[in-house]
Formats: C-alpha cells, sequence, structure tokens
C-alpha cells in the first residue's frame, strides 16, 4: 500500500496527535495546535468531526485545553485528555463540555504534580496511567489514589 491509497475517515487540518476508538465505533482525535478534542462516529459516512472538548483557544479553565495530547474512552463515555500545557488529566463526562482535573496542578487536592503529560490510558480496574513526560516517568494511581 502506498501512501496514495487508504480510505480517508476524518479530514484534518492540522496534525492528530491521540487516537482512540470506542465501543460505539467512533474515532476520537486530539488536536495538539488547535487546544481541542474531537469524534467522528465510523458508522456514519461524514468525514466531518464534531468537538467534544476544548476549543481553538489555550486557556486552563475546566472547558479549555492546551495543547492535548493522549486521549482514553472508558466503557461509560467518559473522555479522559492529558491536557499537557496545563499539567494535568482532565475527565469529562459523556456529553459534557466543562471538565474535571483528576491529577496534576489544578485539582481541588494536589495528589500528584505532571509536568507534561502526553499519555493517558485505564485499566481493567479502572486505574489510570499517565506517561509523565517531562518528569521521565509512568505514574500510576490505586485504590487510595495518587
Amino acid at each position: 500500500m502506498d501512501a496514495t491509497s487508504g480510505i480517508t475517515v476524518m479530514n484534518t487540518s492540522t496534525p492528530c496527535y491521540g487516537l482512540f476508538i470506542d465501543t460505539n465505533n467512533s474515532l476520537y482525535c486530539s488536536f495538539f495546535d488547535l487546544h481541542k478534542v474531537t469524534r467522528i462516529d465510523l458508522n456514519e459516512n461524514s468525514t466531518t468531526p464534531i468537538t467534544i472538548a476544548g476549543n481553538d483557544t489555550d486557556r486552563s479553565t475546566s472547558s479549555l485545553l492546551n495543547h492535548p495530547c493522549g486521549i482514553f474512552v472508558d466503557i461509560d463515555f467518559t473522555l479522559y485528555v492529558a491536557d499537557s500545557s496545563n499539567h494535568r488529566i482532565q475527565r469529562l463526562n459523556y456529553g459534557e463540555l466543562n471538565g474535571t482535573t483528576v491529577a496534576g496542578v489544578t485539582t481541588a487536592n494536589t495528589t500528584i504534580s505532571l509536568n507534561i503529560p502526553t499519555g493517558i490510558v485505564l485499566d481493567g480496574n479502572g486505574y489510570l496511567f499517565i506517561m509523565d513526560t517531562d518528569n521521565f516517568r509512568i505514574v500510576a494511581s490505586n485504590f487510595a489514589g495518587f
């Protein structure tokens, strides 16, 4: 297969840094330079994504992102975003635009400091694993938090 063949499933205007496909066959993409996460239903014929988190503004409010990287969607369709330049992990419940910081410097009770997190996954028990890039480590939560 060469670079000119294949099926376009999403049109993008800038590189996508994180990809995820949920159990409903929706494709998620985090746009680092556009400060947002988009979603597209792969069962539909549209290649135009909808924005589900952030926008084109880089801020640290609960509804905005600053250079999102890694993304994960759990079985409840809760979106987790490694919001790298805000040094935090944001959790957005399905259909909500305001997120909650679950790890990093802007949590209500800072339990762990992150420095440019770029990756996030959850294991089968719901524990977070975070690539804390500029601290050169992967950290994990447990039953007590971080």
